[in-house]
């Protein structure tokens, strides 16, 4: 026999999640309303593929939630859009954040000066 406490976990909290993800919960948030600690959903999900599943669910329909309420405030007065703008990007950074690219690009001449350098060889000048 198992020792330790006997798990909180209820199937019934599959449908339960996605219904406060469609509220825009968060995964903190729907923790607290069950009465456990947020990575004791972390580990139900990899226990239980339902569970995962229900999260990924809750997670998807919070995203939702949370743009539908953007786009239908946008354009009423005193709606800030930097502050909605900023929890976008908090809450579903890998489709809201911002993303800048630095590309170096170096030419031939750069990399034989740098060669040289980096070896001690002598520089000839290419004039």
């Amino acid at each position: 026999m198992p020792g330790g406490r006997p798990t909180k976990y209820r199937k019934e909290y599959c449908e339960q999640v996605v219904e406060w993800g469609k509220l825009g919960k968060s995964k903190t948030w729907i923790a607290c309303e069950i009465g456990v600690l947020r990575e004791t959903l972390e580990e139900w999900g990899s226990k239980h593929t339902e569970f995962s599943v229900a999260l990924r669910r809750a997670k998807q329909a919070e995203q939702k939630y949370w743009e539908d309420l953007g786009e239908q405030h946008i354009v009423t007065p005193g709606f800030s859009a930097n502050t909605w703008g900023k929890n976008m990007s908090c809450r579903f950074p890998t489709e809201w954040r911002e993303k800048s690219e630095v590309k170096v690009d170096a030419s031939d001449a750069f990399v034989s000066l740098w060669k040289a350098i980096s070896t001690g060889a002598s520089i000839e000048s290419t004039e």
